[in-house]
């Protein structure tokens, strides 16, 4: 018998880089608010790759000291194009196809010819695709009839790697900062050399355990489930 806590949803095709990765995010936060209404207070994505460092009631204490309005996500004014990819991802059009044509694709994303202009009543944000938010943040998120939030989003959806960006850009311009107050910090530790071309380094073996629980974060990412 599964918690009361414990919601399941239905399966949906994603695609790594691709705006599929966001909406399921919104998917599940758009669930929590109906299942649990006001009975929580933060949200954690984890994956199968995440690793927590700390016991659960380590984790809950430190947060209950959190402003409930804090979320916390890495992040800054994005700045292309990227390196190592030359991808410039606030002129680059990408389309996820996945969405229409389902996950049994060799090739499910979609690069169309010539580019779009940068905004101009917005500056776009990157961070990492792991973050803490909190209620009032993923209430605006999944807000359907708000302007700014559906406004981002559209433009999001032809992103390259939109769930990297979306809640930055949110949390971090005007009229997200009404909802949630944002802290450069995601509490994971996480290693980037670049070698595994945009995505974090595995982390294997004793060193890189003990390394990892002396970060003083909460989990820790991409973990293999061999570590020797």
């Amino acid at each position: 018998k599964m918690p009361s806590n414990v919601v399941w949803l239905r399966s949906a095709a994603v695609t790594w880089g691709g705006v599929s990765m966001l909406l399921v995010t919104l998917r599940g936060l758009a669930t929590l608010r109906k299942e649990l209404g006001d009975h929580w207070d933060f949200y954690i994505n984890l994956s199968a790759s995440d690793m927590p460092l700390l016991p659960q009631e380590s984790i809950a204490h430190a947060l209950a000291k959190m402003p409930r309005k804090a979320s916390f996500m890495s992040g800054a004014p994005y700045v292309g194009p990227d390196r190592g990819s030359g991808i410039h991802r606030s002129t680059r059009i990408v389309v996820d196809t996945s969405l229409s044509l389902g996950k049994d694709l060799k090739y499910p994303m979609e690069w169309p010819e010539g580019n779009r202009e940068e905004p101009t009543i917005f500056v776009p944000y990157k961070g990492e695709g792991w973050f803490l938010l909190s209620r009032e943040l993923a209430a605006l998120a999944t807000d359907s009839a708000a302007y700014w939030p559906m406004l981002l989003l559209s433009y999001f959806t032809n992103w390259f790697a939109s769930d990297e960006s979306y809640m930055q850009t949110l949390a971090c311009t005007d009229n997200g900062r009404n909802a949630s107050t944002a802290f450069s910090d995601n509490f994971r530790h996480i290693l980037w050399s670049g070698a595994s071309h945009g995505h974090p380094d595995i982390l294997r073996g004793p060193k890189a355990l003990e390394v990892a629980f002396s970060s003083g974060a909460f989990f820790c990412t991409k973990v293999h489930w061999r570590w020797h």
